[in-house]
């Protein structure tokens, strides 16, 4: 028992030594995020505009050109509908992505990347003028000041899928651009059957 535990306390202090040792890059970004939520009934396509600002870490893989980057974003969306429901939200957003980096002469970096997000509802309040774009009865407008995550409103918790791409110039200065497929609900809104955002995002970053 004790060979057992001195092999496992050798192993994990190799590991943590190990780790220790991976080149960590950090990096620092903000950008803009144009969004789409789509249903297959009543609205068909509804844009969203806003913001992201965010930190993240690259770990390299020991495989050549290969890593591991991760960050946290704090997004910012503001939801417009042609039925007249607004609202604004704010998201933790975590892209976990696959990266591969080539060089281009000593000055530039390009790089693809592919993975997934998870994006988790802090808060947020709208404001929903409802009519009858949504529903087939016209009703009076209600407007509403509440939170928006719910039984009735958007979920907590929903999963994209993104690829990106993207230039570092001498080490630091980068442009990128991204795309995030909706893999799961994002909301729970009962006249929608399909609720999944598709995003646009555009940012630049600096890499320490």
């Amino acid at each position: 028992m004790k060979k057992i535990a001195v092999i496992v306390l050798l192993t994990g202090l190799f590991s943590i030594t190990s780790l220790a040792q991976v080149p960590v890059k950090w990096n620092v970004g903000s950008g803009r995020i144009e969004s789409v939520f789509k249903s297959a009934k009543n609205i068909k396509s509804t844009s969203f505009d806003g913001y992201y600002v965010g930190a993240g870490a690259e770990i390299a893989l020991p495989v050549s050109y290969l890593s591991v980057f991760a960050s946290a974003n704090w997004d910012y969306k503001n939801f417009k509908s042609p039925a007249a429901v607004e609202f604004k939200a704010h998201y933790l957003r975590i892209p976990v992505q696959i990266k591969y980096t080539f060089g281009l002469g000593k000055v530039l970096e390009v790089y693809v990347a592919a993975g997934p997000s998870f994006n988790i509802g802090l808060f947020g309040s709208d404001f929903t003028a409802l009519n009858n774009l949504i529903y087939t009865m016209p009703i009076t407008p209600e407007v509403t000041n509440k939170d928006i995550f719910g039984d009735n409103g958007m979920k907590r918790f929903f999963v994209q899928g993104g690829i990106s791409a993207g230039v570092i110039a001498l080490s630091h200065y980068e442009l990128r651009v991204g795309y995030e497929y909706g893999l799961s609900d994002a909301s729970n809104l009962p006249y929608c059957d399909a609720n999944r955002v598709h995003a646009l995002t555009f940012g630049v970053g600096y890499w320490f």
